[in-house]
Parts: structure tokens; sequence; C-alpha cells
């Protein structure tokens, strides 16, 4: 008989003591209607496998939840060292299942577990408010072996492993749709998220830390090798204890055909470069960027890119080494690029604009020589404590853009004069 209804899933639950005892129900049963397995609080120390599901579409899903709504009083862990069922969640050719209030917890002693492994072209999963905590020598949530297309990661939070979040498509085939929104990362040793190999990305409203001073780490944001649109707006990216001879990336985007690319509110701040882009036409739109310390980093950094448009940003650059900078770039910027109505300081004498050509030390040098950024300006910020929220009015000079109506917290734009950087 096909499922459809509430099924429990507990040591005192009536039919289903195991998660992998209600996934091989399904797989026997298949579906007729939505499903919902709520699970009683404990510890789930299994390797579990879910294989694509007769009958789940997108009005028959398959919900797996805690019975408390609460993530922490349900681990679901895997101590199995056998090299092919390591992971603690397996979805081999699953779709539309969704993942709610659940903590997944690898067994943080056996080498390189993932904790959830998507695969088989598995489509429209959902992972919402779950806790994902992880150690150093595996990812989170991965998908690197085939094309799974329309993953949503919602409200979760990671803590530790080399990466959180890494998917990679194929070449002749990219993956598409997935949106990683209201997350918060935090302590990862090589990077946060990463996409490879896809199209039509939204990367939203996202919280990234370091903790530690690890010097493998690479980036908050990668995206490389896409296709159609990548939206990256309103993150807050806070790389301060990265070791000095790391040089991270906040933001990096690279290659792409057909590109679509939109880096809007974001907030970057640490011993990093700010942001990093090999992609023609991006619009780089209303962004803070304080670079601390490092080596040679830059706020902005072009690489074989052009006709890029940047407006309406604040980008301070501390970073006393001799090569450091506002922008970094290898081609200058063409006809069809658009640089102005931003803020930029840099607080040394030396190369505040390097180019392949040349070294310019001040803002006035740069807008004479490459006749860009004729409306900005070169002025200290008052911030507030956080040193993201402006206190006074001297950085409302903006130019309005259609693309930019709310700031990093939603609030309104100024729809005739707003504010420059992330917050209105």
């Amino acid at each position: 008989q096909t499922m459809s209804g509430t099924y429990y899933i507990g040591q005192y639950a009536p039919t289903y003591k195991t998660i992998m005892s209600a996934v091989t129900a399904l797989k026997t049963n298949g579906v007729s209607g939505p499903v919902v397995f709520r699970i009683y609080s404990g510890t789930y120390d299994e390797s579990i496998e879910i294989p694509s599901i007769s009958g789940a579409s997108a009005s028959n899903t398959i919900t797996f939840e805690s019975y408390t709504k609460d993530s922490s009083s349900v681990i679901i862990t895997n101590s199995n060292a056998n090299s092919t069922k390591k992971d603690v969640i397996h979805i081999n050719g699953a779709d539309y299942l969704v993942f709610n209030k659940l903590t997944i917890e690898p067994d943080k002693l056996i080498y390189w577990k993932e904790g959830i492994n998507i695969n088989n072209g598995s489509n429209y999963l959902k992972f919402v408010n779950c806790y994902f905590d992880g150690a150093d020598n595996y990812r989170m949530i991965n998908s690197t072996s085939s094309v799974d297309n329309y993953i949503e990661i919602l409200n979760c939070h990671f803590v530790g492993a080399s990466y959180s979040i890494y998917f990679v498509g194929e070449l002749t085939s990219y993956e598409s749709g997935h949106k990683v929104v209201n997350c918060y990362f935090h302590n990862q040793t090589s990077g946060s998220i990463y996409f490879g190999y896809c199209s039509n990305i939204i990367i939203k409203n996202n919280l990234i830390t370091t903790a530690d001073t690890n010097s493998t780490y690479d980036f908050g944001i990668n995206v490389g090798k896409f296709s159609n649109s990548v939206k990256i707006h309103d993150n807050r990216i806070i790389l301060v204890n990265s070791p000095l001879n790391a040089n991270p990336y906040g933001i990096q985007v690279s290659t792409s055909s057909n590109p679509y690319l939109e880096i809007i509110n974001n907030y970057i701040k640490g011993n990093c470069h700010g942001i990093a882009c090999q992609v023609d036409n991006s619009k780089i739109y209303h962004n803070t960027c304080i670079v601390k310390s490092g080596y040679d980093l830059a706020c902005i950094r072009f690489r074989n890119s052009n006709s890029n448009n940047v407006r309406n940003n604040i980008f301070i650059n501390y970073d006393m080494d001799f090569y450091a900078s506002i922008y970094n770039v290898n081609v200058l910027p063409n006809s069809n690029s658009i640089l102005d109505y931003n803020n930029m300081i840099s607080n040394k004498i030396g190369v505040a604009f390097l180019t392949v050509l040349a070294m310019y030390p001040t803002l006035s040098s740069w807008q004479t020589n490459t006749l860009q950024d004729s409306h900005s300006i070169s002025k200290n910020v008052n911030f507030m404590s956080d040193s993201m929220h402006i206190q006074d009015t001297f950085m409302r000079i903006g130019k309005p853009l259609t693309e930019v109506t709310t700031d990093i917290d939603g609030e309104p734009r100024d729809p005739n004069t707003p504010y420059i950087g992330c917050d209105e």
C-alpha cells in the first residue's frame, strides 16, 4: 500500500524504530500523497541511503523532521567506517525531499566523511533550519558526481568542516536552481560556499565568519564556471582572524558563458581580498568592503574581465603592503565599463590603483588616466561600532539603480539619492 500522511520514527514509535526502516518502507511502497516523518528525540547512528521513491512529486513531498521542532533534539550520525558508507545521509537519485530541524553530525574520528552526499540526479531537495556539525576534513553538503538541480538550503547553521557546501556540475551539463539563503557559516577550514559548473544560483543574506587563524581558508563564497544568472546579495562575510599570509577571498567569481552576475549589498571585512571577478558585464553595486591587513590585498580584483558596472560601493583598504590597492586589474576598463559613485580610501602612500600598465597612487590620478570614477570620492566614513551601518549623511551620494531597492537589512533605498555602501 502506498504511503501518505504522518508517520513516526524512534525507539518508542509504533512502526519505524530507525530512519532507515522508514526509508525501506518508502522504497517498497512508494507514496500517493505528502508524507511526513516526525522523528522522536535521540541520536540515530545509521548509514542512510535514500533512492528514488515512486510517486514523489512537487505535491507529494517527503519530509523528515524533529518531533519537537528543535534541531538539537534529533542528532543523525554515522560511525560506520566502511569506505562506501561513510556519509550520514546519501541521497541517491531521490527527488522532493525536505529535511527540517535536524542535526547532521558526521563521526569526527573517521576520515573524510560527509554529512549529506547527493548524486545520481537528485532534484528538488530542501534543507531547512538544520544544524550541521562538522570537523576539519569533510564537506557537509556535497554534490560532485552527477547533475543535481533545485537544491535549497535555508536557515541552516554550519560549524566546522573543510567546506560547508560544495556543488560541482558537469562540463556539458550545468547544475541549476540552487539557493543558499539565511544561513550561518562558522569556522570552515577551506571555504564556506562553492558552486562550480552551475547556473541560476542565489546566495543571499548569509553570515560567514572565521574564528581561528587557519591558513588554508580560501574563500567565503566562490562561484566558478557558471552560465546564466548568479545573484550574490546581502551577505555578511567577516574574516578578521585570517592569518596575514593566507589572503583568502570574501567573494570570488570566475569564468562563465552567457553570464549575468549581480554582487549587491554585501559586507566584507577582514584580512582578505574583498571581491575577485573574472567575468564580463558584472553588476557590482552597493557593497561595503573593508580590507584590514595581509599581502597585496585588493578591495576589488578583476582578471581578464571588462565591461563591468561598479557603482555605489565603499572600498577601504588599510593594508600597508606596497601593492595593496583599491582596484587591482590586469585589463584597463574599456568604454563599456562604468566605475562610478564609489568612495575609496587607502591608508597609505603607494599604489591605491594597480593595473597591468601603471600604478596610480591617488583617486585623481586614476580618474585622469582611465576616465572612470568621475563622481567617486575619497572621504572617511563615520561608521557605527559594527563598522557596517553609517551614522552620517556624507555617503548619501549614490546613483539610483533599478536592481537595488533595499539595503542589506531589507530597508528601502532612497529612490533619488541613496547612500552608497551596503547600508541605507
